[in-house]
């Protein structure tokens, strides 16, 4: 669903000429379509690959969530999709909500028509789901998977842990909105910026949360929200 919304939003950029949006939803989409083509060359499955090219990364992931659906477990391919979507997620999150913010109150800026505007939230909801939910299988594996997660599986076998790692991605997801106002004084710039940044951040909480060293910051926040 994210990355149709994604689709629908570039077409809409593209016939209101507001090439600066276009140029960032292309690079989100060809940095997704060639990590997953990449991911699957790794692994040596050139049929797969060929697919993601053709599909923009769908086709393989909907092939690896199948398969894993299929066994119960979640694989690292299925990770790697879920990462490489996400970074996607990032850049239409920012560019989606900057778009929605200077709609109607700058030259070559139309006020946005209700489909238009539905579109803008639409996207902005999935992106917020998609992300959220890659914090939450993140967080989940490598809790359980290394030994220095041992202290909070307790907390994360119950609902009301589970809950609290969805809430606390989705509220740090939200506060990247405080970059769109630098975004907006320094256009035309701003967006492109503002976007580098989020994706720096993202890799930087991706390092945290999933290497073999684990610094823990992302969990150890959740449990002194829990606490």
């Amino acid at each position: 669903a994210d990355i149709g919304l994604d689709g629908v939003q570039l077409f809409t950029y593209v016939v209101a000429e507001q090439w600066e949006f276009t140029a960032l939803c292309c690079a989100g989409m060809a940095l997704n379509t060639i990590g997953t083509t990449v991911l699957e060359l790794f692994m040596e499955r050139p049929k797969i690959a060929m697919l993601n090219l053709l599909t923009m990364g769908v086709g393989g992931a909907v092939l690896e969530a199948r398969a894993c659906y299929e066994t119960n477990i979640k694989s690292d391919a299925l990770y790697g999709y879920k990462i490489l979507e996400a970074l996607e997620s990032t850049m239409s999150f920012l560019v989606g909500s900057y778009a929605l913010e200077i709609s109607g109150h700058l030259e070559g800026y139309e006020m946005l028509s209700p489909f238009k505007l539905a579109i803008k939230w639409a996207g902005i909801a999935t992106s917020l789901v998609c992300l959220s939910k890659l914090s939450y299988d993140l967080t989940m594996r490598s809790t359980f998977a290394f030994e220095m997660g041992e202290h909070l599986r307790a907390m994360l076998r119950e609902l009301q842990g589970q809950a609290l790692i969805i809430i606390f991605a989705l509220s740090e997801t939200m506060m990247l909105l405080g970059a769109i106002p630098f975004a907006f004084a320094s256009r035309p710039y701003g967006v492109f910026v503002a976007v580098a940044f989020a994706l720096a951040l993202f890799l930087l909480t991706l390092a945290c949360t999933t290497g073999k060293e684990l610094l823990w910051s992302f969990q150890l926040a959740m449990m002194a929200t829990y606490l």
